[in-house]
């Protein structure tokens, strides 16, 4: 039986519909559809899924926001152009983005990450390269120039302003994360993909503890990181994140089908 699809069937109930995430997807996800590369994250029905909806949502708000204060900034100023002007539109353009979320990428900030780290460079501060050809193509026909964020940024860019999951720790170019809306931790690959969800507090389990999840949580990710299974299971158990009801259960069917298909 495979532990983690059997943790997810049986985990309780989560607060993640009634979550901002989620409210934020449903809000906002009607923007994906427009858009052949990014729509089939608008059927996105599924926590990870809807997180990773919610990334790519979140720069193209970005995206729009830089430009329109760029632009506005830039007409606004044409009767009355100098050095001094060009200075202030791009301070003025700065400031406007301070509160958008971004991927802190060494001394770079990338405010849109669905686009090539070379081309995220013109929205955090090389912003007159917008109204320059071709750059200026930016504005409207982008989508040529469009990259998957999660296999161009990798697993890191979860560790960012665009999600609300918390690092937990990380191995082999392997990045695990909390999410405190679906009571599960995400362990993503090199590629920005989804490896393992672990999906806490099961139906069996008494009482459903959330106080200090991130000590809870740590040496479980550390045992799953060493590939110490007995390790992982007794932990799981001793941080009461998962019943040892639950862990005797999937052991008894993992060896019943074992048994039955002789291995």
């Amino acid at each position: 039986m495979d532990l983690f699809a059997q943790m997810e069937k049986h985990q309780r109930r989560t607060p993640f519909e009634e979550s901002t995430e989620h409210r934020f997807f449903l809000e906002h996800s009607g923007i994906l559809a427009d858009i052949p590369y990014f729509s089939r994250f608008s059927r996105a029905d599924v926590p990870f899924d809807i997180i990773r909806a919610n990334i790519i949502i979140r720069a193209l708000q970005n995206k729009a926001a830089i430009e329109s204060a760029f632009i506005k900034l830039y007409k606004s100023s044409q009767k009355d152009f100098s050095e001094e002007t060009e200075e202030r539109i791009v301070l003025a353009t700065a400031k406007a983005s301070e509160k958008l979320p971004y991927y802190q990428l060494n001394d770079r900030r990338i405010f849109v990450p669905i686009l090539p780290k070379s081309l995220n460079e013109i929205y955090d501060g090389d912003y007159y390269k917008l109204i320059e050809k071709p750059y200026n193509k930016l504005l409207r026909k982008y989508e040529a120039v469009v990259v998957d964020p999660f296999d161009t940024y990798g697993p890191e860019l979860y560790n960012s302003y665009f999600t609300k999951l918390i690092r937990i720790g990380s191995s082999g170019g392997r990045v695990a994360f909390y999410d405190y809306d679906s009571y599960s931790a995400y362990v993503i690959n090199e590629e920005g993909r989804l490896e393992v969800k672990m999906s806490f507090f099961d139906k069996y389990l008494k009482k459903k503890n959330v106080n200090h999840m991130m000590e809870r949580v740590g040496p479980v990710i550390d045992a799953f990181f060493q590939s110490d299974k007995e390790k992982f299971l007794e932990l799981l158990v001793e941080k009461e994140l998962i019943s040892s009801r639950f862990i005797y259960r999937n052991k008894y069917l993992e060896e019943k089908l074992n048994k039955k298909l002789g291995i």
